[in-house]
This record gives C-alpha cells, structure tokens and sequence, in this order.
C-alpha cells in the first residue's frame, strides 16, 4: 500500500498541487475534508518549497485555493447529506421495532 501525505491546510494543498504538478485526492473523515497526495520526493520537495517562501504566480495560487474550496464544499454537503440519511434510516428502523 502506498503512503500518502495528508493535510488540511488549503493554501498548502494548492502551493503542492503547482510545485509538483499533482492533484491531490480528497477524503471526507470526521466532518474534515483531508487532501492526500502520494508521499513521494516531489511532493516533499513541493512542501520545502512552500515552507521556504519560493515564488509562486499568484493568479495560478489563488485558482487552485478556489477549485479545491469548492470541491471540498462539495463533498462536505454530500457528506452531511449521506450523515442525515443514516440517521434518517436509523430513526426510521428505531419508529419500526
């Protein structure tokens, strides 16, 4: 199984996903929405790079923080969709017995 690289830090995800030219996956765990990239050289040359302040083209930073809040808006509302029909289910066997 492949390690990965996880975090919730959204500036960081999208200064990782221009470093390295990778997508992140995304992962709904606990009402958190966490962003995995393979742990791979590249990607911890990405995070140096963000930790050591290299310059980035804001325009493309700035896109990438917007993409990635809205698909992790996305999953977190069908997360809590998904949450509100288990317990509907669950109130709806609980009436039942």
């Amino acid at each position: 199984m492949q390690k990965l690289f996880e975090t919730t830090d959204l500036y960081l995800v999208a200064a990782i996903s221009i470093f390295s030219n990778t997508t992140p996956e995304f992962k709904f765990v606990n009402h958190k929405v966490i962003f995995a990239f393979p742990a791979d050289d590249d990607i911890y040359r990405a995070v140096a790079q963000f930790n050591s302040g290299d310059l980035i083209n804001v325009f493309e930073f700035t896109q990438r923080i917007k993409r990635f809040r809205a698909e992790m808006f996305t999953l977190k509302s069908q997360g809590q969709k998904n949450e509100i029909g288990e317990l509907d289910q669950c109130r709806r066997e609980k009436n039942n017995l």
